[in-house]
């Protein structure tokens, strides 16, 4: 019930929380869902009484238009602003190939398909009970898919670093310890945006470092749940 609260309480707040309900819908948690649902239209009705109708309004336009405009500035790391500054640009990135068309193509079908491969991964690993990479890998997609993903919005992998880092560190393996340390150093990484060239193709694939970096720990996430170590030792009771 509290979780519930304070998950329809953020998403009140900043409207991305309400993604990780698709999460609990899959655990079939729905008493969990239904008092997110509740407290985020409470919220919603609670800000539109006190502040008035024009600034609901306002607040919602802005919004709508942050997930449906093209955005190539340098601090969304999505799969969008991936593609956005490949095939779009603007004012300081110069997109080598001007083709807005299939800038939304290539989208929506990278979309579907991580989404396809975030259902078999997580269908496949069902019974394992890995609650904390399963949650993981459905944050990981999201920041992904997202027309949006701020640099500051990373913030909450800090979630899946440690999930992962756990996990990794559990299984012993030189492979999945070397790929999370690649996609942590990605992320991590501070790119010097003073420099002119690094706008210009080939330099400014690497203005998408931390996207790059969220490929990897997907990746490595997935591989995880995918090979999970028998039910005494699993990373999800490792961390709890």
């Amino acid at each position: 019930m509290l979780a519930g609260f304070l998950i329809g309480l953020a998403s009140a707040i900043k409207v991305t929380p309400v993604v990780f309900l698709a999460y609990f819908l899959w655990k079939k948690n729905f008493k969990l869902v239904a008092t997110a649902l509740g407290t985020l239209l409470t919220s919603i009705v609670l800000g539109r009484v006190v502040l008035g109708e024009q600034l609901s309004r306002i607040f919602l336009d802005v919004l709508l238009a942050f997930g449906s405009e093209d955005n190539a500035w340098v601090g969304n790391q999505s799969w969008r602003g991936f593609l956005d500054r490949l095939f779009v640009g603007d004012e300081y990135v110069h997109a080598p190939f001007q083709n807005s068309n299939l800038d939304h193509w290539l989208y929506y079908g990278g979309v579907a398909l991580l989404a396809i491969i975030t259902a078999f991964v997580l269908w496949h690993s069902r019974r394992s009970e890995q609650f904390h990479l399963e949650f993981s890998l459905g944050l990981l997609a999201y920041f992904i898919v997202a027309p949006t993903t701020w640099v500051h919005h990373l913030v909450w992998a800090i979630y899946s670093l440690v999930a992962l880092a756990l996990a990794c560190l559990n299984r012993e393996k030189l492979a999945p310890i070397f790929w999370f340390a690649v996609g942590y150093l990605l992320i991590a990484l501070t790119l010097d945006y003073r420099t002119d060239t690094l706008f210009q193709f080939p330099q400014s694939l690497w203005i998408s470092s931390k996207f790059y970096g969220l490929l990897i720990l997907y990746g490595v996430n997935a591989w995880l749940l995918l090979h999970p170590q028998n039910e005494n030792l699993s990373p999800a009771n490792t961390c709890t």
